[in-house]
């Protein structure tokens, strides 16, 4: 989550300031080197989520349902505090679009993950009677239509939308669970080679983007074979270390509750506006630039972690509770016998 905050400073907040050609060279080049590297979090953090999701067969309504309810408290929570200091007025539109962020789309990558979660499931039923070279062939007509050809030339009607979408997300998906099923896509290699594929990949987008500053747009799009080749070997090294750690686990278990907080709407504004880190950023000497840029992004990302601590125990405590009582009710016992019914069918 850390990258996704660097990202979103670079391209929410230094983007929308300055004119990155009116950096030095050396700074220009840095620049793009650190949007390389921290544009892959989001296809990174759908593969690991694929690979972890699709050999599950349980219902995960109740983890949907978790979910849209974390978003809520949060949207709701920010809005009601930012209300209450007089950040905001109150309006009938900002309260439905706090009580409904998710279904107006205020949070794109929570909106389009929450999709494929619900997804999850059935496409789990799709991967399992598909046989290795059935599997590999979705994947290259998926990679084609996602990376080649919406990448090269733009259909609105296909509905990739540059990676910002449910179908990007699906091919991820059938990546992550072919990964998980086999190991590798057609030769395997030392977690070396992976980490220099990802070294190497974040070059080639670095020095293009550097020469070609007008390609820029295009580079960074989800989609774009470099960005989905360099997501994938880094999921591939991580994949062949193994470590513990409490201290990240402990970190990474509010990581969504840190992009509901920096990615919340109004948030967003004044972030990266009004209460100055960019500016700050921006300001001192030249020769520390991508020092401020990761150190300011590392101080967001605490904060936001706090807040997302605060938030989610009290979410925690209240969704368990009434959870309990929910559970219990003849409402669940027939929702969750409907769906299994509608699973069964479906097989």
């Amino acid at each position: 989550m850390i990258m996704i905050v660097i990202w979103h400073l670079c391209v929410h907040g230094i983007q929308s300031s300055i004119q990155i050609t009116d950096l030095s060279r050396i700074n220009q080049f840095l620049f793009y080197l650190i949007e390389s590297i921290t544009v892959i979090a989001v296809n990174l953090y759908v593969l690991i989520s694929g690979y972890f999701l699709y050999n599950k067969n349980k219902p995960i309504m109740s983890k949907v349902f978790r979910l849209v309810l974390e978003t809520f408290a949060f949207t709701m929570t920010i809005f009601l505090f930012l209300l209450i200091i007089g950040e905001v007025k109150f309006s009938n539109r900002y309260l439905l679009l706090s009580i409904f962020s998710i279904f107006y789309g205020k949070y794109w990558f929570i909106t389009v993950y929450i999709v494929m979660f619900t997804l999850s499931p059935y496409l789990n039923i799709v991967i399992r009677y598909l046989s290795k070279k059935q599997h590999l062939q979705l994947l290259a007509i998926l990679f084609f239509i996602e990376a080649i050809w919406q990448f090269m030339h733009v259909v609105d009607a296909i509905g990739v939308n540059d990676g910002y979408s449910v179908f990007h997300f699906i091919f991820l998906y059938f990546l992550a669970a072919f990964l998980g099923k086999y190991g590798f896509v057609i030769r395997d290699f030392n977690k070396y080679i992976y980490l220099s594929g990802f070294f190497s990949m974040t070059m080639v987008n670095t020095i293009i983007s550097y020469l070609s500053p007008s390609s820029i747009d295009k580079l960074f799009r989800y989609n774009s074979p470099v960005i989905i080749f360099s997501a994938f070997c880094l999921f591939m090294f991580f994949k062949k270390i193994s470590f513990q750690s409490k201290l990240i686990n402990r970190v990474s278990k509010y990581t969504l509750g840190i992009y509901l907080v920096h990615e919340h709407f109004f948030i967003r504004p004044l972030l990266w506006g009004d209460i100055g880190v960019v500016q700050k950023v921006l300001s001192g000497p030249e020769s520390f630039f991508v020092i401020r840029i990761i150190v300011f992004g590392i101080l967001v990302f605490g904060v936001c972690w706090i807040i997302a601590y605060i938030i989610s125990n009290i979410f925690n405590l209240a969704f368990n509770y009434f959870g309990n009582i929910f559970n219990k009710s003849k409402l669940f016992t027939m929702i969750s016998s409907l769906l299994s019914l509608t699973r069964k069918a479906i097989v």
